[in-house]
């Protein structure tokens, strides 16, 4: 399974992004700015959350961090680094965010289940630079 997470730049200390699931668009994302992680590509688990109490997944491999997740939220204080899922979503903010999570997971869950690797790629949108006459 290959989850694709397009980010959109900065606003007020968020990063929006579009995550999509094997090409199929999914849901949106927000991280906060500043601790976000790098663009690259990222295997996917699900494994027990100390923090959540909960089962959620986890990316692995990102360089210098641990523990970074996908889960559930609404503002970028709602993340220390983890990519925050919603349904909706408004200038700064996702909404709907444990329906999106509730979407999501079983996804995960069941490309796991029958064996399948799950990677998540992260990239920054290409943004043009606007040009004065």
């Amino acid at each position: 399974m290959e989850l694709l997470l397009k980010r959109k730049p900065t606003v007020d200390g968020a990063i929006l992004g579009d995550l999509s699931v094997d090409g199929v668009r999914e849901c949106f994302t927000l991280e906060r700015s500043g601790v976000e992680i790098q663009p690259g590509r990222y295997p996917v688990t699900i494994t027990p959350s100390a923090h959540f109490g909960l089962l959620l997944p986890l990316i692995g491999n990102v360089p210098g961090r641990s523990g970074l997740r996908i889960h559930s939220g609404n503002v970028p204080d709602d993340s220390e680094g983890c990519v925050l899922v919603g349904q909706s979503r408004a200038v700064d903010s996702v909404l709907d965010s444990r329906l999106a999570m509730a979407a999501l997971q079983p996804k995960i869950a069941g490309a796991l289940a029958h064996g399948q690797q799950v990677w998540i790629t992260i990239e920054n949108a290409n943004v043009e630079a606007t040009v004065k006459a």
